[in-house]
């Protein structure tokens, strides 16, 4: 029962990954696939499973597959019962028949299609030599950094001998990975450069190149916990310059 309770999870939120890609707004970004991961293998999923081990994460992984590609599969079947008001361009860039005269599309729900998508080097060329092109770059380094921290963090979880240890790495493990999807949500802003702009980019760095470095400890550290709190305090500091400066 278990297993089929984590295989319908899967599919849920394999479903709703797909839908939330094709209904959004922004650019593709670098960061979008660590947002992916942690749908995949996120702290906050893989607390859910306990000590019940691999069985129910594989069941989990295929329902995430499942779900995702079904919705897939009901767009192709709805585009081909459309009777050709859509086609197979339609998921290249969205092209359809236009609507007759008793029809029309006043209030509908855009879709993001692939030739819509802005890929990380133009957007990088559109910031280019603007200050939002640093905050961004900080913002993607620090979310890498959680992410690698999370990895190796993950790994020392399923590798401890000590079953008593598990609960504390696993509360560290959903607290990053919470900070780290609230980093990824937020909405940033360009603002007009000025002093205070830039001495808000300066610590940012400062505190990003902190992250990183406790980050990089992770794998080898003596005490995991002491560890991930201080990547997560570095986490919470980030979040904290970019809302009040730049989102």
């Amino acid at each position: 029962m278990a297993e089929f309770g984590a295989f319908a999870f899967g599919v849920v939120i394999g479903w709703f990954t797909y839908f939330t890609n094709r209904y959004r707004t922004g650019g593709v970004q670098f960061s979008d696939i660590t947002t992916l991961v942690g749908v995949i293998g996120g702290g906050a999923v893989t607390a859910l499973f306990g000590d019940a081990g691999s069985a129910l994460f594989g069941a989990y992984g295929l329902g995430l597959a499942v779900g995702f590609f079904a919705y897939f599969a009901v767009l192709v079947v709805m585009v081909q019962k459309s009777d050709g008001v859509f086609t197979w361009t339609w998921f290249l860039d969205g092209r359809r028949k236009a609507p007759k005269d008793d029809e029309t599309t006043d209030g509908s729900r855009g879709s993001g299609t692939a030739m819509d998508m802005q890929f990380p080097g133009t957007v990088a060329q559109a910031l280019e030599g603007s200050a939002m092109a640093d905050v961004v770059a900080l913002r993607d380094r620090s979310v890498q950094g959680t992410f690698d921290a999370l990895r190796d963090l993950a790994r020392r979880i399923g590798g401890i001998d000590d079953p008593d240890q598990r609960p504390g790495l696993v509360r560290s493990q959903v607290e990053l990975t919470t900070r780290q999807n609230e980093l990824l949500a937020l909405r940033l802003r360009e603002v007009p450069d000025s002093a205070l702009v830039r001495d808000a980019i300066a610590e940012l760095r400062k505190i990003a190149d902190e992250l990183i470095v406790a980050a990089g400890e992770m794998r080898s550290s003596t005490d995991a916990n002491a560890t991930a709190t201080t990547v997560l305090d570095r986490m919470t500091r980030v979040i904290g310059i970019l809302k009040k400066t730049f989102a």
